[in-house]
């Protein structure tokens, strides 16, 4: 269906995210819907928590964040205005949909670049789609295809001292920063102006794409380092190695996605042609949070009829106004942003509420911890209401947990709801994790994890059944570990913690699954309701490693769900605490599932993973389900989709400050009341963007060249922290609640100037 020529120019709207921007990007939709436009022909790029929210409203469910007197809910302006499909994505899903529509043609397009695909026995084959590859994935794939580099003595990256899973990790984020910025498998200067590539000073002669990719990420990366190059040769090998690779068996993570769509089809002008008329309307959220590569996409469809509807982050109501770019240290270029929209049309939108006097105090708060951290700590006092900012200082780390969970307990104690609340900390380790858990546990209270990084293998019920699948695969030689065994024991038993430690020390040392008479003879007393509940478990292991054929492990792992997890988990009184966290298991099984059988596909494409060189050849380890077994003990992170699937009403949400400010929570069930900051003094708030292998600052479309020196990384980090604290006071409806101490979790001081500064902004503290 062609889509009706644009009546509107393109236009964008600055504000801030939750008093304009959620709401003029929507009503902006239900104008066009409205007025006639097909769905099908408004294409909407949005980002995961915004995605949620549009989808209740598309249902017709109410806004939390909207008092229903002040905006209707669209349960007659939402579905039964739509005319066909509603287009309302991710740019990274919109990518990757266009990469299977026009698969063939990009097909072609690599045959001719030097690039036929193999198979997993290196004959030509034909591939009907490409295979994606989430974070989690690619990191696996990095390992493997450079693992000839970085083996012996002096290998490729032998001076590296991060570790292997954290090289594979800023090898990725090296590519991928490159791609998003302009540096891509063509020559630049016979491309395509609309492929967005830069143009470099690279001789590309005898260079293969992925070597000339690989050389110009490497060679500026190795220009602004500060210490041996030489390193960067190595990382120009491995890049090299890798994207071939990926290239030959049609793998594309997120990086080498957009490089094909932006290099290969949309810098054709057939395929624009017909884009442009299947979509006459973009809109498009927090364009100053997107990569030049995008940006480069949105302006050639303005250019040629879209009309163009972006927001941008922005606190106008300042003089000098105070933008976003809150992901600029990844990748986002805001400047580019608000060069892109000159010219357009500047819309505004009305409030459905005025900002209560709290929320002007804290936004004078934000803008002050602003001008503050980038003038050099100082800054001017400012008012600011009662009891909008509560300060506590103490001497101990765990002095201040005490004080923070207590000042929750007395919040819910008011009739505050705990999806009202959030803390923040500079990061998220060990010590605060187990304290904060620890702490809120005594009162009943669950601890909700929204943080930057996560593994699977983290979360206790893959832990579970992967134990089980342990058990269960005994050609694997991979017995439990006691820390392993007291898990399953304690789902399956409800053992004590001490009868669960001599129980599980007696299992480790048995190297497997006892059996019951032998577990009465050990002398250890069990109830007779748990040993039960034991022998059934040893049947059912005994059950499974009898079947013939065996199942593969992604049918395993959901056999396991049914026939032990969930039965254990379902058959017991749950507070809504616990079916909070039961909902959560699901969505992190349901990945884990999604993630064995996505493995198992992979294999099949690339040919079964190498025995590692360090171990003994076990006869029974040939399967997949034990290299799979390797790769979720191997560090790597998850893609994480269910973080913004899960439900969070009954538990307290703690995050790390540059992830709660940049995404927020969209999917809260009401607005957030208060917000919590800890460890104030802490030195980790200004954080660093240079890694051993990668700097996305020195990849940046606009960095000017040289040594990324220390002065520069301050700068940038002071700058990166600035929009952190102004975002995070935008965020709460009544009260910051800042909490600090002198020494951190280890005992040793902190100087961290962040107290010092907001003295000077809001006076002594009572």
């Amino acid at each position: 269906m062609r889509a009706p020529a644009p009546a509107m120019p393109s236009a964008y709207l600055a504000g801030m995210p939750r008093e304009q921007l959620s709401h003029g990007l929507w009503d902006r939709y239900v104008a066009l819907l409205t007025a006639g436009v097909p769905s099908e022909s408004v294409q909407v790029w949005l980002e995961g928590a915004t995605r949620t929210r549009w989808t209740g409203l598309l249902k017709g469910e109410a806004d939390p964040h909207i008092a229903p007197e002040a905006r209707p809910v669209p349960r007659e302006a939402g579905l039964t205005l739509a005319t066909g499909q509603q287009r309302v994505q991710s740019p990274a899903a919109f990518i990757k949909e266009e990469l299977r529509l026009y698969w063939p043609f990009i097909e072609e397009k690599l045959e001719n670049l030097g690039y036929p695909a193999r198979g997993a026995d290196g004959l030509p084959r034909r591939y009907a789609e490409p295979g994606f590859t989430a974070i989690d994935l690619s990191q696996y794939l990095m390992n493997r295809f450079t693992a000839s580099l970085r083996t012996g003595e002096d290998h490729a990256l032998s001076a590296a001292e991060s570790p292997a899973h954290l090289q594979n990790i800023q090898l990725l984020d090296a590519l991928a920063r490159g791609i998003e910025n302009g540096y891509g498998l063509l020559d630049p200067a016979s491309a395509p102006a609309e492929a967005g590539l830069l143009a470099l000073d690279l001789d590309r002669t005898g260079l293969s794409a992925s070597q000339a990719l690989a050389r110009a990420i490497a060679r500026r990366l190795a220009e602004g380092a500060v210490g041996d190059a030489a390193l960067f040769d190595g990382v120009e090998a491995c890049l090299d190695a890798y994207v071939s690779a990926m290239l030959t068996y049609r793998l594309l993570d997120h990086g080498m996605q957009l490089e094909l769509y932006a290099s290969f089809l949309f810098a054709d002008p057939q395929y624009r042609h017909q884009l442009c008329e299947r979509l006459g309307y973009l809109l498009v959220e927090r364009l100053d949070e997107l990569s030049p590569r995008l940006q480069g996409i949105i302006r050639v469809l303005s250019a040629e009829g879209v009309s163009v509807f972006a927001t941008l982050q922005a606190d106008v109501s300042r003089a000098g106004p105070i933008r976003g770019g809150l992901r600029a240290y990844v990748g986002a270029d805001p400047q580019g942003a608000w060069e892109l929209v000159q010219g357009w049309e500047a819309h505004g939108v009305s409030i459905p509420t005025a900002p209560s006097p709290a929320q002007e105090s804290l936004a004078r708060l934000g803008a002050a911890l602003h001008e503050g951290v980038l003038g050099g700590y100082q800054a001017e006092p400012v008012t600011l209401s009662e009891g909008v900012l509560y300060r506590a200082d103490h001497y101990a780390f765990e002095e201040m947990l005490d004080a923070v969970a207590a000042d929750l307990v007395a919040r819910f104690e008011d009739g505050v709801g705990r999806d009202e609340v959030a803390v923040v900390a500079p990061a998220i380790d060990a010590f605060l994790l187990w304290g904060m858990q620890h702490r809120l546990a005594a009162k009943g209270i669950p601890l909700y994890v929204f943080a930057g990084t996560n593994r699977l293998i983290q979360n206790r019920a893959v832990r579970i059944l992967m134990t089980l699948a342990k058990l269960c695969h005994p050609e694997w030689e991979l017995p439990p570990g006691r820390y392993e065994w007291i898990e399953l024991l304690e789902l399956e038993t409800g053992l004590n913690p001490l009868q669960l430690g001599r129980l599980a020390d007696h299992l480790t040392e048995a190297s497997g699954l006892a059996h019951p008479d032998r577990l009465l003879l050990s002398g250890e007393a069990v109830s007779d309701e748990a040993l039960g509940h034991y022998r059934a478990l040893f049947a059912w292991v005994e059950a499974k490693r009898a079947e013939h054929p065996r199942p593969d492990l992604a049918a395993f792992i959901r056999q396991a769900f049914a026939e032990r997890y969930a039965p254990a988990r379902l058959g017991r009184d749950r507070t809504s605490s616990e079916q909070e966290a039961w909902q959560r298991e699901i969505s992190q099984i349901g990945q884990l599932i999604e993630l064995a059988e996505d493995y198992r596909d992979l294999l099949e494409r690339i040919g079964p993973a190498p025995a590692p060189e360090d171990e003994p050849v076990v006869a029974g380890r040939e399967s997949w389900g034990w290299a799979f077994l390797r790769f979720l003990h191997a560090g790597t992170i998850a893609e994480r989709p269910f973080f913004r699937r899960e439900p969070h009403q009954v538990s307290v949400t703690l995050a790390s400050a540059s992830q709660l400010a940049e995404k927020d929570l969209g999917n809260r069930s009401r607005a957030l009341k208060h917000l919590y900051l800890l460890d104030f003094g802490s030195p980790r708030w200004l954080k660093r963007d240079r890694k051993e292998l990668t700097n996305a600052r020195v990849l940046a479309k606009r960095y000017p060249g040289g040594i990324y020196d220390l002065d520069q990384e301050e700068r940038d980090a002071a700058e990166k922290l600035a929009k952190t604290l102004w975002a995070l006071c935008r965020l709460p409806t009544e009260s910051l609640r800042v909490f600090g101490c002198m020494t951190d979790a280890e005992g040793r001081e902190q100087a961290g100037e962040l107290p010092w500064l907001l003295e000077t902004i809001a006076g002594r503290r009572p």
